[in-house]
């Protein structure tokens, strides 16, 4: 009877499937209740022998009824070594592969779960790229339950799967079914799914995130909106600090690809706002995500909270308000984040004033001279605006078109900072509203007079040629007075 039953199996879910289908052997136990145990089941698409198998089960047992046996139903089913390959998603790989009526004779009602409750400890889904630049997208789902399975409806089911985060899995939970009579990328899901991760397994950021949301769609393209959270986010380099972080987000994940497309997520870091929209995708041969993110704040936002994660926690060197819209690239790599960073777009800051005494005094004396009130002390802890064009890359920030400004001053610059070392080299145009002399007293003022006509340029009372090194906190300013006379840059 045993292979009798084997190839009456193979038959139906051939028919059923529209697949070659063969089981190594099965044996059936009917008394006191029935079981099934069957080895070696392998399901390929008709007509595709290049295609590994889209089905692989070393071992699966099967219990039940002898009426349920009747109608060719099982209440348990459990696989062992399952695998399933999906077909790279082209046309013609995939049309061999739907779901098909059976033979007209059967008894079975189209409805009727085919098995009440399917279990699996573990299956790999290895979906097989498109295109040539891609690895195979491998899912290792574990703990599968599905309740009331069958091909011809809606099937709910609860797993875990793999998350970016290797230490960390995600719960889902959801529907799955009925199953495509053709692309099986068309497999329609719902569902829901929750993780909590250590962020310190991405090389340069430290703190954990909690993330939640739900799904629809198929598994080719499912759309997903949810929460992400962090009570403590940072970088995983000296003194930074960490700042507390939620998410809301909006996109579109290709189960097929692993890809995902962040239509809009609006996040708020610390007491900041941004929206954003990108990409996260995988590249062949590369452990980890490409990560491309266009960045925007809606509003402005503190500067001396944002600059605790890049500088330093405790004294952030500048406050203000600052807005930005730039985009940011991510690739994968086990070197630190800032390492791997780049960034390029516009900033804007109003309202700045430096942290350090001396700095900050600095610019106080420049607007006073600027003004062409050097002794005035009512002029004090002047606040800055500046604009202009940031990039980062390789833990170097570079400015362009700077245009820096207090009252009585106007300074366009570009130049350079090290994230690592603090250091500094820009070179920049100076225009005050007072001319050399006004900006001194004493003697200095009598000796100065002939240079202010000479220095007298582009409408401004004085300019000058600056060069700006040092570090942030010992900053060093000289003129080029060769250059600043030639009225070049």
């Amino acid at each position: 009877m045993e292979p009798r039953l084997r190839r009456e199996l193979e038959v139906r879910l051939s028919e059923r499937l529209n697949s070659d289908v063969a089981i190594e052997s099965l044996s059936v136990r009917l008394y006191p209740s029935v079981y099934v145990e069957g080895t070696g089941l392998v399901l390929r698409i008709k007509d595709r022998a290049d295609l590994p198998p889209f089905v692989t089960v070393r071992k699966f047992t099967g219990t039940g009824s002898l009426a349920d046996l009747r109608v060719r139903r099982l209440d348990e089913m459990r696989l062992e070594g399952a695998a399933i390959n999906v077909p790279p998603g082209r046309k013609r790989d995939l049309q061999p592969l739907r779901v098909g009526a059976g033979s007209a004779g059967a008894r079975r009602d189209s409805r009727a779960p085919l098995v009440s409750r399917l279990v699996a400890d573990a299956v790999t889904i290895t979906v097989l790229p498109r295109d040539a630049d891609r690895d195979p997208v491998v899912w290792d789902v574990r703990e599968l339950e599905v309740r009331d399975f069958s091909l011809d409806a809606v099937s709910p089911f609860s797993a875990t799967v793999d998350t970016p985060l290797p230490a960390d899995r995600a719960k889902v939970s959801g529907t799955a079914g009925p199953w495509p009579r053709g692309d099986f990328g068309n497999l329609p899901m719902t569902g829901q799914f929750t993780f909590d991760g250590d962020l310190a397994a991405i090389a340069g950021m430290d703190g954990h995130i909690s993330v939640s949301g739900d799904v629809l769609g198929t598994l080719e393209r499912l759309a997903t909106t949810g929460t992400a959270s962090s009570t403590r986010l940072g970088l995983r380099s000296g003194a930074a600090g960490q700042l507390p972080m939620k998410a809301i987000f909006d996109a579109a994940f290709d189960g097929t690809s692993g890809d995902l497309y962040l239509t809009r997520v609006a996040t708020t870091l610390g007491g900041a706002a941004f929206e954003t929209s990108g990409q996260v995708l995988r590249k062949r041969g590369v452990r980890g995500r490409y990560v491309s993110l266009a960045v925007k704040t809606p509003g402005q936002v503190e500067l001396a909270e944002l600059l605790q994660l890049l500088i330093d926690g405790r004294w952030p060197p500048l406050s203000g308000r600052l807005a930005i819209d730039a985009r940011i690239t991510i690739p994968p790599g086990d070197r630190d984040l800032l390492e791997r960073l780049t960034a390029d777009g516009t900033f804007r800051v109003s309202n700045a004033r430096f942290a350090n005494a001396e700095v900050q005094a600095k610019v106080d004396d420049l607007s006073r001279r600027g003004q062409g009130r050097p002794r005035d002390l009512t002029i004090a802890r002047v606040g800055s605006s500046m604009r202009g064009r940031v990039s980062i890359e390789a833990s170097r920030l570079t400015l362009r078109n700077v245009h820096f400004e207090v009252p009585g001053v106007a300074i366009d610059a570009a130049g350079g900072y090290s994230l690592v070392n603090e250091r500094m080299n820009f070179r920049g145009v100076a225009r005050l509203d007072a001319r050399m002399s006004r900006t001194q007293t004493g003697a200095k003022r009598v000796l100065l007079r002939p240079l202010d006509p000479l220095l007298s340029k582009d409408g401004a009372g004085t300019r000058v040629v600056l060069d700006i090194s040092g570090t942030r906190n010992a900053p060093a300013v000289d003129i080029d007075f060769g250059a600043s006379l030639r009225g070049r840059r």
